[in-house]
């Protein structure tokens, strides 16, 4: 790789870890300490209508987006056309949503929840405003932009989520918390991004890229859908504080997994999209991005999953004892997300989006399959059964790179192997030096410490590869 490329994936993959950490852990302090304010059910009712919302969220883009970031020979008639479909679209979705709150709301037996619908639904609206700004900013892996909007829009909607739970304002303030998110970070991006659409509309431009984006964008909505299907399920059938621990259990095991997923994809996309066609250095770079994902990722869940209780316990209270357990399970499940989500990606990169939603179809039909088993026999079972899914779904996927890299399943975890050993003995020292505290934050602090010292200690004694890359990366020498 040419030394600007180098340069330029590492200053993307710096400025996207700021972003998306920095960003997001201001609004998980913001969470904990709302968490402590509010009840498990004020939660659970604005997670019973997250799957209308992300569904929604998910039909603005099309994978407009995506289209617009691997397409070389993008112009501003391209990007116009992108920003006024997502404009478009996104007011017909909130016109549905916003007649519709009265059947959401009767379906789970909550009145309350018509004004929420309405309410949360302007998200789509705003958001449909800096979807193609971020994507051309992440075409130039331009990330520090990003990071200066959300950053800061994660501040102020962190003060203003947090003011208005102290003064009693209750579900009405987490959803002030999500909004003025959006507001703040949507803004400043506008005021940051140079780009500005254009009075032009190209059918002819729309058609490419909807062809290439709408399977993408069917098959991310059938996730979304399966994904989602949890809170409906668990809103219904359980109580809403039920789902409330099983939202904030869900946050805690996406912040260290989904963020680190969404870092690596957004960097490794549009630069793996330069070695579309050069199968070999495809394949050498794909596997290279797994061991460094597993690496990172795969001791890092497992960690959580040990310490999930004392932590949930010690950061909100002991009335979210069953989001710690909840957070145990889920951790086993959100740590293959990312491997899995490189293996989909490749799929974006060789053009072969017409693959996508075949795949999905199947996967989703065994997941709902595990569902229909798991959900008589309880909550527990409910999300061991996400964790069984995920490694078939991971399973699926790494057909199609072993179909066109050669790089499957097998010959994925024999690379990431060796991060196994050293997170299995991570894990035992751990639970040893836990287990004679009582006090939660400290098992938390102590068992943290030891874990990362083993876990890098065992790396380095045995000339781990992931970690002398690691080291070679932070001196701007390897990708």
């Amino acid at each position: 790789m040419a030394q600007s490329l180098r340069k330029e994936v590492f200053n993307g993959l710096i400025w996207s870890f700021v972003e998306r950490f920095s960003g997001q852990i201001i609004g998980f302090v913001a969470i904990v300490v709302m968490s402590r304010l509010l009840s498990q059910a004020e939660y659970g009712l604005v997670g019973m209508i997250m799957i209308f919302i992300d569904i929604a969220q998910g039909l603005v883009d099309s994978g407009v987006s995506q289209a617009l970031i691997r397409k070389q020979d993008r112009n501003a008639v391209d990007s116009s056309t992108a920003f006024y479909f997502n404009l478009a679209i996104s007011v017909a979705l909130y016109l549905i949503l916003y007649f519709g709150a009265p059947l959401i709301a009767s379906f789970y037996g909550q009145p309350e929840l018509i004004p929420l619908v309405r309410v949360v639904s302007l998200s789509i609206l705003i958001n449909a405003f800096v979807v193609v700004q971020k994507a051309l900013l992440s075409v130039n892996i331009d990330f520090k932009t990003q990071t200066k909007a959300s950053v800061s829009g994660a501040v102020v909607s962190g003060i203003v989520g947090i003011s208005l739970a102290v003064f009693g304002f209750g579900v009405w303030s987490i959803v002030a918390f999500q909004l003025s998110n959006f507001v703040i970070t949507g803004i400043l991006i506008w005021v940051y991004s140079a780009w500005r659409p254009i009075w032009s509309f190209s059918y002819a431009s729309f058609k490419s890229m909807y062809r290439f984006g709408i399977n993408l964008t069917l098959a991310g909505i059938l996730n979304t859908i399966y994904k989602d299907l949890y809170l409906v399920i668990i809103g219904k059938v359980y109580k809403a504080s039920a789902l409330g621990a099983y939202t904030r259990a869900h946050q805690f095991a996406a912040l260290p997994s989904s963020n680190i997923n969404n870092i690596i994809i957004r960097v490794a996309y549009p630069v793996l999209c330069r070695y579309q066609n050069d199968r070999e250095q495809l394949a050498e770079k794909f596997m290279h991005l797994v061991r460094l994902t597993a690496f990172a990722v795969i001791p890092m869940m497992t960690g959580l999953a040990v310490l999930a209780t004392p932590l949930v316990e010690a950061l909100m209270g002991e009335k979210w004892h069953l989001a710690g357990t909840l957070l145990t399970i889920m951790s086993f499940s959100l740590m293959w997300i990312p491997m899995d989500s490189l293996n989909v990606t490749m799929l974006q990169v060789l053009g072969r989006t017409d693959l996508f939603l075949r795949i999905e179809v199947v996967k989703k039909i065994i997941g709902i399959a595990i569902i229909a088993v798991s959900v008589p026999l309880g909550l527990y079972a409910l999300c061991w059964g996400q964790v069984l899914c995920q490694i078939i779904v991971l399973a699926i996927d790494c057909y199609y790179t072993w179909k066109y890299l050669h790089c499957g399943f097998w010959r994925q975890i024999k690379a990431i192997f060796p991060t196994i050993r050293y997170t299995l003995l991570m894990t035992a020292v751990i639970i040893l030096s836990i287990s004679w505290i009582d006090w939660n934050l400290l098992r938390v602090i102590v068992g943290t410490s030891c874990g990362i010292m083993c876990y890098f200690a065992s790396a380095g004694v045995s000339g781990s590869r992931e970690l002398k890359e690691l080291r070679s990366l932070l001196r701007r020498e390897r990708l």
